[in-house]
C-alpha cells in the first residue's frame, strides 16, 4: 500500500526501538486511495499488544474477504485535464508519481501529484517547479505545467525520463575518473542553468538524478530540500540517505546559496569515483 515497510531507519537498534514504541502511520497517508477500512485492517494487524490483534490469520482473511466484497473495483484516480493515466510510478508522504499520456498525442510524461495534507510544506517544490517551466535544458527533466487539482492538491507534469537514478548505477560501484567528470560536467551545466533563473536546488544527491536510455543525466526535485522530511520513494531517497551530501551549512541549518549546490556536486562526485558518499 505505501512502498515501504512500517518502520524505518538507518540502523537494526532504531529500527527495533520504533517497532516496540511508535504506533505506525495509517498508510492512506501516504496513499490517499487506500479505503478507511483497508486502513483500519492493516493497522489493527499491527497492534502492540498481541491480543488487540486479529486472533488468527483466518480472522484477518475473513476481514478481507469482506474489503474486497465491498470494493470490487479500484477507483481511478483524478488527473489534470488533457492526460490519462497510464500507471503509478510510486508515492511517498509528499506526493503519487505517475506515468500520463496525453489525450492529444503519443507523449508521455511524469505526473507528481502533491498529498493534500502536504501540500503547505511542498510549496518549496512547486515553486522552483514554476520557475522551471518553459526552461530546455539537457540536463534538467523539463516542466510543462504546474497547477492545482480539482481537490485543490497541487501537482506538476514533467519529462518523462525512461531510466533509473543515478542512485542504482552507484550500486554497480565505483566508475572510471573520465566518467565521472563527464556525469559531474553535465550536472553542473543544469544546475547552473537553474541559478541563471535564481533556482537552488538544495537536495542535489544520485537519488535526484535520473540517466535516460541515452545515459544523459536528468535532475528532478529542485526545492525539495527546504523539508527534508518529505522523503521521496519513488526516488529512493530518505532523510538520512540525503543527509550524506548535505553541505555543512545546511547541517548547520543556515541559509543555502549556489555554493551548497556545487558541495553536493562534489559529493556526488566523491560517490562516483569511491562508490560510497563522502561520509
Amino acid at each position: 500500500l505505501t512502498g515501504r515497510p512500517p518502520f524505518e531507519a538507518h540502523d537494526r537498534e532504531k529500527v527495533l526501538e520504533l517497532v516496540k514504541t511508535r504506533t505506525p502511520e495509517k498508510p492512506s497517508m501516504m496513499n490517499p486511495f487506500v479505503p478507511d477500512d483497508l486502513d483500519r485492517i492493516c493497522l489493527k494487524c499491527l497492534k502492540k499488544a498481541p491480543d488487540n490483534r486479529y486472533g488468527s490469520a483466518d480472522e484477518l482473511m475473513t476481514e478481507l474477504e469482506s474489503f474486497l466484497r465491498k470494493h470490487t473495483t479500484e477507483v481511478p484516480p483524478e488527473t489534470p485535464p488533457g492526460y490519462y493515466i497510464r500507471e503509478e510510478l510510486g508515492h511517498s508522504k509528499l506526493a503519487l508519481v505517475y506515468l500520463v499520456r496525453s489525450q492529444h498525442s503519443a507523449e508521455q510524461f511524469t505526473l507528481k501529484v502533491i498529498h493534500a495534507h502536504a501540500a503547505v510544506q511542498a510549496n518549496p517544490l512547486m515553486k522552483a517547479a514554476k520557475g522551471l517551466v518553459g526552461l530546455k535544458h539537457e540536463n534538467i527533466a523539463q516542466i510543462y505545467e504546474v497547477g492545482v487539482m480539482p481537490d485543490r492538491r497541487p501537482y506538476l507534469i514533467r519529462e518523462w525520463v525512461d531510466g533509473a537514478s543515478l542512485t542504482q548505477k552507484l550500486k554497480e560501484g565505483p566508475i572510471s575518473a573520465r566518467t565521472a567528470a563527464g556525469l559531474v560536467k553535465a550536472l553542473a551545466e543544469g544546475v547552473d542553468g537553474a541559478h541563471q533563473r535564481n533556482i537552488l536546488h538544495r537536495h542535489l544527491t544520485p537519488a535526484t538524478v535520473l540517466l535516460s536510455k541515452g545515459r544523459v543525466p536528468k535532475i528532478i526535485d529542485f526545492g525539495l530540500a527546504d523539508q527534508p522530511e518529505l522523503e521521496d520513494s519513488n526516488t529512493g531517497d530518505s532523510l538520512f540517505y540525503a543527509a550524506r551530501y548535505m553541505s555543512p551549512e545546511q547541517a548547520r541549518v543556515e541559509a543555502p546559496d549556489r555554493r551548497t549546490d556545487v558541495y553536493a556536486l562534489g559529493a556526488i562526485l566523491y560517490a562516483l569515483l569511491t562508490g560510497q558518499a563522502p561520509v
